[in-house]
C-alpha cells in the first residue's frame, strides 16, 4: 500500500466549510485522500511506512481541472500571434493540426500534460482535434485525468484538410 505524507504546509481543504489549516498535512494512500488536519494530529501508525514531502512554506490543495485545452496545439504556440482568430484558424492551425502525424500529437500532447502538472493541473478537457486516440495514449501514459472530445466544424477550409475518412466520420456521426 502506498502511502504520501505532504505536511507543514497550508492546506486549503476544498470541504464543505472551505477551511484553510495552517501548519496542516495530507495523508494519501493508493492515490486517495485519508486523512486531512493539523501536521500534529495524525496518528503517527497511520503516517508509518508513508513517503514524507516537506511543504514548509507551500500550499497544499486539491488538483486544479483546466476545462479547454487543446492538446494538439501546444507545439504551435506562438505561430500565429500577429493575425485575427479566423485566419489564425484557416491560414495556421487548421493546415498545422491536419499535417500531425499520430507521433506528433502524442508528444504535443505529453509536453502538455508536463506543463499542466507543473502548474497543478490534474484534470483536463480537450474539446478536441483530429487524432484524439493519440491524446488519450499520452494521458495514459502520463497518469492524467480528463475528457477526450472529437472537435467538428461547419467550416471546412477544403477536403484536403481533412485527414482521411474524417469528414465521413463526422457525416456519419452526425446521422445517427
Amino acid at each position: 500500500m502506498a502511502k504520501i505524507l505532504i505536511g507543514n504546509g497550508t492546506v486549503i481543504t476544498m470541504d464543505a466549510k472551505r477551511r484553510i489549516i495552517k501548519n496542516g498535512a495530507v495523508l494519501i494512500e493508493n492515490d486517495r485522500i485519508a486523512w486531512v488536519g493539523k501536521a500534529g494530529r495524525l496518528n503517527p501508525k497511520a503516517a508509518r511506512g508513508a513517503r514524507k514531502i516537506d511543504a514548509s512554506g507551500k500550499i497544499i490543495m486539491p488538483g486544479l481541472i483546466d476545462s479547454h485545452v487543446h492538446h494538439v496545439q501546444s507545439l504551435a504556440r506562438g505561430i500565429a500571434d500577429e493575425i485575427d482568430l479566423i485566419g489564425w484558424m484557416h491560414e495556421r492551425i487548421f493546415p498545422y493540426e491536419t499535417a500531425m502525424t499520430e507521433e506528433d500529437t502524442y508528444w504535443s500532447a505529453m509536453m502538455t500534460c508536463v506543463e499542466m502538472v507543473r502548474t497543478g493541473t490534474t484534470t483536463v478537457a480537450d474539446p478536441g482535434s483530429y487524432l484524439m486516440n493519440s491524446v488519450g495514449r499520452a494521458w495514459e501514459t502520463f497518469g492524467m485525468r480528463g475528457i477526450l472530445c472529437w472537435a467538428g466544424a461547419d467550416q471546412w477550409s477544403g477536403d484536403r484538410a481533412l485527414p482521411k475518412g474524417f469528414r465521413g466520420r463526422l457525416t456519419t456521426d452526425e446521422t445517427m
